[in-house]
């Protein structure tokens, strides 16, 4: 077991120059002081830094991460404020390589593959994810086992 709100404030320290060179507002939203979760730390690691730099690349000021406790999960959401994710594109954004028309963010960095690995290791890990994306803005989210 691990502390996963530790977890999200090494993360956000790895990103804290290129989150002051963008100028981002990152709103910290995390239910409880320690949240102690079943999983391999190194692995649920890569998903939160593939879920923030995606955030980075397609915000548009403000970044959210919130932890919500639900029965015996703790659920991690990663919210941007950018642009909506076309609804065409939704279900192929998890396949190897899949690039929307905007996928690249503002930067054009990336190969496609980060959100295949994100969805390998919350298989791996028999947990949930998904994302949802309106007018809004975009949020990435997924379960662990408390």
């Amino acid at each position: 077991m691990f502390d996963i709100h530790q977890l999200i404030k090494d993360v956000l320290d790895n990103f804290e120059v290129v989150i002051q060179e963008k100028h981002i507002t990152v709103n910290l939203i995390l239910e409880g002081k320690i949240q102690m979760v079943w999983g391999d730390p190194e692995k649920l690691l890569r998903v939160i830094q593939n879920l923030l730099d995606n955030a980075i690349k397609f915000q548009n000021g403000i970044i959210t991460i919130e932890t919500v406790e639900k029965q015996d999960k703790l659920w991690v959401y990663i919210k941007n404020n950018g642009e909506p994710i076309p609804k065409e594109d939704l279900s192929n954004i998890w396949d190897r390589f899949y690039k929307s028309d905007r996928s690249r963010g503002k930067d054009k960095k990336g190969m496609g593959i980060g959100l295949v690995i994100v969805k390998e290791i919350i298989k791996q890990h028999n947990e949930a994810m998904g994302v949802s994306s309106d007018e809004n803005g975009s949020t990435f989210y997924f379960s662990t086992q408390k």
